[in-house]
């Protein structure tokens, strides 16, 4: 597979709360799943945040979905697996869904792959600023503990 790596300028983001399914733990400190009588894990309700970053190239837009979400290890532990799609889109869909938009100006050089494992995008001239980061499974099957990261810092609510 081979990868474009060109510049893109970040338009804004969409940040919302989701509710997903999640498991009872023993504790808000312990990983280890709760079950029922019939050793099920005891689901709940979780709100999970859910970002969507929109970026350009030249006439050509793109929405890069970031979210998390949780499942059960072999174990019985609670894991967390990280999700991220590329979906190309149009200019006025990404306005009218824009929550924030960048303080100053966001320039990112980004590969557009079709799957991903793991990805960290920084600012084109700060190479020391992370835009956001991504992971699938924390690089571990057994137990995953993937994840999304957005820097907020670098958004003001529009």
């Amino acid at each position: 597979m081979t990868a474009i790596m060109n510049l893109y300028k970040i338009i804004g983001l969409n940040v919302t709360n989701d509710i997903g399914n999640s498991y009872e733990t023993k504790s808000p400190y312990s990983d280890k799943i709760l079950q029922d009588n019939s050793e099920k894990g005891i689901s709940k309700h979780h709100a999970f945040t859910t970002y969507i970053v929109y970026i350009a190239f030249e006439n050509a837009y793109y929405a890069i979905h970031l979210s998390e979400s949780h499942c059960a290890s072999y174990g019985g532990k609670l894991c967390t697996l990280g999700n991220m799609s590329i979906k190309q889109t149009l200019y006025e869909e990404a306005m009218i869904n824009l929550t924030h938009v960048p303080s100053t100006p966001i320039d990112i050089k980004f590969k557009l792959y079709k799957q991903y494992e793991e990805e960290v995008v920084y600012v084109d001239n700060d190479p020391n600023t992370c835009v956001f980061k991504f992971n699938y499974d924390g690089n571990d099957e057994r137990t995953p503990c993937g994840f999304v990261y957005v820097n907020m810092e670098l958004f003001i609510p529009k």
